[in-house]
């Protein structure tokens, strides 16, 4: 609970209006309306699993969090997801209109850079960048799937969630890592790992959740390539499972006792439906 209290302060902080612009006001409208910030919380809990001083990653967590933020504005405008609700309120672009929506992303995108450049470590540069770049191809893969012109095979749909949504928890794994300057790549791994089962949670609560839990629209993947519709409900559930279960398993045979804590606890959210 504290290091989510401080998490919201460092975003207001980082928001702070300083032209008196509508685009300001949506990027923190945006980004304060709620959430569960598991994404900054993994980086902050692996850091403290790993020694690294919380204010040392603080910068890294807001600018996570930011990037996130903003990938859901541009996710939720007409020409992509046409949602009207997003964690319980209504989405950026409803509010604000879609020029703004569109500027208030870009804002929130090129303000996540600048605090992890403040950083002053090129790896972690270096890794954002390629994360962001994947995040990118990904929701580029979901947007041109769903139109159908060619069959996409279950292989490709599982890429795809390691782009859109495992690239950046890869980067809430292995950042801590990176700036103790230790080996990474495993814990990039099991990030990417954890995305996936991340998004197959989230398609099954579009099949079998409710706006009351959800905060957000449902039904939205209809016309969407989705691991459930290629695997049906028990399979893809099952798939998810399986990778969840090797993640925990990997966090604890590395004595990350704190981070396999959190991911115990947020079983139960990630599955909800």
């Amino acid at each position: 609970m504290k290091k989510k209290m401080t998490i919201e302060s460092k975003i207001k902080e980082a928001l702070h209006p300083h032209w008196n612009l509508l685009t300001e006001e949506a990027m923190l409208y945006s980004a304060t309306a709620g959430g569960k910030r598991i994404r900054p919380l993994l980086l902050l809990t692996v850091g403290e699993d790993i020694g690294v001083d919380e204010k040392e990653l603080l910068d890294v967590a807001v600018a996570v969090e930011l990037f996130h933020t903003a990938s859901l504005i541009h996710d939720d405008l007409p020409p992509i997801d046409n949602a009207n609700f997003r964690r319980g309120k209504p989405t950026c672009h409803r509010v604000y209109g879609e020029g703004i929506a569109l500027l208030a992303g870009d804002g929130l995108f090129f303000l996540a850079f600048s605090r992890i450049a403040k950083v002053g470590i090129p790896k972690l540069f270096e890794e954002f960048s390629e994360m962001a770049y994947k995040l990118l191809l990904g929701e580029a893969m979901d947007v041109e799937f769903e139109r159908g012109e060619r069959e996409i095979s279950t292989e490709i749909v599982e890429k795809m969630y390691s782009f859109k949504t495992g690239a950046l928890f890869a980067f809430c794994f292995s950042a801590p890592f990176i700036l103790k300057k230790h080996e990474y790549s495993l814990m990039k791994e099991m990030g990417e790992k954890f995305g996936v089962a991340f998004q197959i949670y989230d398609d099954l609560k579009d099949v079998l959740g409710s706006f009351e839990k959800l905060g957000k629209d449902v039904g939205k993947d209809v016309k969407k390539v989705t691991l459930v519709k290629k695997m049906g409900i028990q399979k893809a559930r099952s798939l998810a499972d399986k990778y969840y279960d090797e993640v925990l398993e990997f966090v604890k045979s590395e004595g990350l006792h704190k981070t396999l804590r959190l991911l115990k606890d947020l079983k139960k959210v990630v599955e909800e439906r």
